[in-house]
């Protein structure tokens, strides 16, 4: 038989302590640790407790949601030994049996801890509840049943189970453990290691199996056949004969399990009440690879490739093409949606469609056959399968997210709010589920979110990283450098105007030479001369004349080399058009000198070919042009009008000088009536 070539091989394995670096490297050469994922919000609380997940061994998990498409590794850990058995998950820790019984962390496969029986053979498929780990430890012909702290893997029991047993995965259920033995069954407190009960097969056992408990019944394969036990005190309900029969599972009102009858490697459907056979499924010369696993009326069991049966008829559904077709292929395992089984002869982990066989995916194995078949778990979205060496822990195939970021402003200043924008990252094949941002690219994360608002003291050079991740542990991180400078004082524009006392249509000189900026320079002018808000003319220096009348604001903006921009207005009052009989000088400043004389018919003006006329002195003007102006008259009356020439704006020196006139004419007379 190829369980007793097994235990030939296995009982001449060293089980050597061994060091770290012996027991964690990875096949590819990476540590443990690059696991390149995180545990998802919720997944921690799959677990997988006992082999085949519950305690009917039906191996469907209703909390897993396995690999659809493809996995990767995520990493693995070297139990070493050939010895492959099934592992266990509960909450964020894992536990194998091989040379040792190992708690390795579900997310980095970093190893917790390590119990060790001295030199004993290799550790059994564990199973954990009420924070004790069970495990067999087994060698030639001396088992012990071990319960250990699943906290720090400190013995806390152990139970004598007598000679060989080369394959007793153990089960847990409502604080007791469940057991066969090479000579009994047992039921044993979790807690104290107490016995509740031991029941005897009546000969020896070559094969031992995981019994499959109900809320009444133990259901257990040994050497009599498939029996059903009392619960609560192991007694005997019924037996079926069948031999070499593996692990049952138990679904409603039957049981199923697969063994070696009349002549023929078989499946059967046996009524769980009474022990009747229901029907019976021929497999052919292949041997049984493990325990049926039961999913929505369809019984999947593994007999050289996986085959599909009617629960209720034994009619088979499909036979897959994928498989290994030798004695390697263990029992599949199941989320509702795919089929998840392991080949050790071939070296591969498979994911089949429950409707007709066909292949999902397959993932090739590195570890060297061991051929014993062996039952995956399934937590989560990770498949734990545990070849010859070696468990690893296969999750989807990802394609990382993109990282993307943008800012404004684009250039800030000290102190100045920065809004980091990342709404532009994406996944290929999911969605990104979280996005961290850390100031300075020194390892610590400064804030979360799609957007985060943020300051920055310092003038120069700053780098901010986004890393963002999508759910299934892939990340991408993006480096982007924000230029941060000193806050820009703004330009003092300044307003001259010229003259001062403009009249209509005439033209004003607007000069802006005076504006200045503390901290650069003027870059350009902007006047709004007409007071409607828009831009009439632009540069330093603008003239402009009005055509009519009154108060008119006049609005300069100016915008320094650093964008800074200020306005400053002035109000220009503009008086009505003089007459053309008055002549106004206007000095070099742009402001009237307030010289004016009336101008006659007979009288020349200076630069006239007559020269200098009788009673007049040419006077340079400040610009070098002569002005001509009139000689004071030698009567009193002619001093008043000098006078009052002087005195009155241009604008009453017509009426004045009217009056002055007729005034002289009438003197004039007078002078020339006493004369007679």
């Amino acid at each position: 038989m190829l369980r007793r070539e097994l235990l030939a091989l296995l009982t001449g394995a060293v089980a050597a302590r061994r060091t770290d670096s012996d027991v964690s490297p990875s096949v590819d050469g990476r540590s443990p640790v690059d696991s390149g994922r995180a545990v998802a919000d919720g997944e921690a609380a799959s677990s997988w407790p006992r082999f085949k997940f519950d305690a009917s061994n039906t191996g469907f998990s209703t909390s897993a949601s396995g690999p659809r498409d493809g996995v990767t590794e995520s990493w693995q850990y070297r139990t070493g030994g050939g010895w492959n058995a099934p592992p266990v998950v509960d909450d964020d820790t894992v536990y194998v049996g091989g040379d040792g019984l190992y708690a390795l962390d579900r997310e980095t496969g970093v190893r917790r801890w390590e119990f060790r029986n001295g030199e004993k053979l290799a550790f059994s498929g564990p199973s954990v509840g009420e924070g004790v780990v069970c495990c067999v430890n087994l060698d030639d012909y001396h088992n012990v049943l071990y319960g250990v702290n699943a906290a720090d893997g400190t013995e806390r029991w152990s139970h004598e189970l007598g000679g060989q047993v080369l394959d007793s995965p153990v089960t847990v259920v409502d604080g007791t453990v469940y057991v066969t033995g090479p000579d009994e069954t047992h039921a044993i407190d979790v807690s104290s290691g107490e016995h509740e009960w031991a029941v005897s097969p009546g000969m020896g056992v070559e094969d031992n199996s995981v019994p499959a408990v109900t809320s009444d019944t133990v259901y257990v394969s040994d050497s009599r056949g498939l029996r059903a036990l009392d619960r609560s005190d192991g007694s005997e309900r019924w037996t079926y004969d069948i031999s070499d029969s593996l692990s049952p599972a138990v679904d409603g009102d039957r049981v199923y399990v697969g063994g070696y009858q009349g002549g023929q490697w078989r499946v059967v459907g046996v009524d769980a009440e009474t022990g009747t056979g229901e029907w019976q499924a021929t497999l052919g010369e292949t041997d049984v690879g493990g325990s049926p696993t039961l999913l929505d009326g369809r019984l999947f069991v593994s007999a050289g490739n996986v085959r599909a049966f009617d629960t209720d008829s034994g009619e088979e559904l499909w036979t897959s093409p994928h498989g290994g077709g030798g004695i390697g292929l263990g029992s599949p395992v199941t989320d509702g949606e795919l089929l998840y089984a392991v080949d050790t002869a071939s070296n591969y982990v498979a994911a089949l469609d429950p409707e007709d066989g066909s292949l999902q995916w397959r993932f090739e194995l590195e570890d060297p056959g061991s051929g014993k078949p062996e039952t995956p778990a399934l937590a989560g979205d990770t498949v734990f399968a545990h070849g010859s060496h070696t468990l690893h822990a296969l999750v989807p195939d990802n394609d990382p997210p993109v990282a993307d970021v943008t800012h404004e402003p684009s250039e800030p200043t000290t102190g100045e709010p920065v809004t980091f924008d990342a709404s532009a990252a994406r996944d290929p094949d999911g969605s990104v589920a979280s996005y961290e941002w850390d100031v300075g690219d020194d390892g610590t994360v400064d804030a979360t979110g799609e957007t985060a608002t943020l300051t920055f003291s310092e003038a120069r050079a700053h780098t901010v990283a986004l890393t963002v991740e999508d759910g299934r542990g892939a990340t991408d991180t993006i480096r982007t450098s924000v230029s941060v400078v000193e806050p820009n004082d703004p330009p003092s524009p300044a307003i001259s105007v010229g003259p001062s006392d403009p009249r209509v249509d005439q033209e004003i000189t607007f000069d802006a030479s005076r504006s200045s900026d503390p901290d650069g320079s003027v870059a350009s002018y902007e006047w709004d001369l007409t007071g409607d808000g828009t831009v009439d003319a632009t540069g330093e220096t603008v003239t402009h004349a009005f055509e009519s009348p009154g108060s008119r604001r006049v609005e300069l903006t100016v915008t320094d080399d650093d964008g800074a921009v200020r306005t400053a207005s002035r109000s220009v009052s503009v008086s009505a058009r003089t007459s053309a009989a008055t002549d106004t000088a206007v000095g070099s400043d742009g402001e009237s000198t307030g010289t004016a004389r009336a101008a006659s018919a007979d009288t020349p003006t200076a630069g006239s070919g007559g020269g200098s006329p009788a009673g007049t002195e040419g006077a340079p003007s400040a610009g070098g042009t002569t002005v001509a102006t009139a000689s004071p008259p030698k009567s009193a009356t002619g001093v008043l009008a000098a006078v009052l020439a002087q005195l009155f704006s241009a604008e009453l020196l017509v009426v004045v000088g009217v009056a002055v006139v007729a005034v002289l004419i009438v003197l004039t007379w007078e002078r020339q009536v006493e004369g007679r």
